[in-house]
């Protein structure tokens, strides 16, 4: 079973606050990472001016809301095995792949979520 970390939460707000141990900085955070390995992030659901990382973070990721909690993000992780076989991780899913061609490994990227479009400028119209 998949399970964050939250190495150095105080609790303040409740349960996995991670606001302090990531220094007050929401997104991408070590100390909220998976015991697996996967990356973690320090988010607050729906909160509009977290990072892009937090927009890709599932809302069953989200155990607690009104505050930013530790959060395990929807990244993909490739290894490279080293014997032309890469190991593709999703969230709590591993599998093996092997790519026949350079072409074959570089189309797995576009499975990682993309960056949300930015605002569109107000009209002076």
């Amino acid at each position: 079973m998949l399970v964050t970390k939250c190495e150095g939460c105080n609790n303040i707000n409740g349960p996995g606050e991670c606001s302090n141990t990531c220094g007050d900085a929401a997104g991408l955070c070590s100390k909220c990472d998976g015991t697996l390995g996967t990356p973690g992030a320090c988010c607050q659901k729906g909160e509009a001016d977290d990072p892009p990382e937090c927009s890709w973070v599932p809302d069953t990721s989200f155990l607690y809301d009104g505050y930013h909690t530790v959060s395990e993000t929807d990244y993909i992780a490739l290894v490279d095995n080293g014997d032309s076989t890469v190991t593709v991780s999703v969230v709590s899913s591993t599998v093996d792949v092997t790519f026949t061609s350079a072409l074959e490994a570089a189309t797995i990227f576009v499975l990682s979520p993309p960056p949300p479009a930015p605002p569109a400028a107000p009209s002076n119209g």
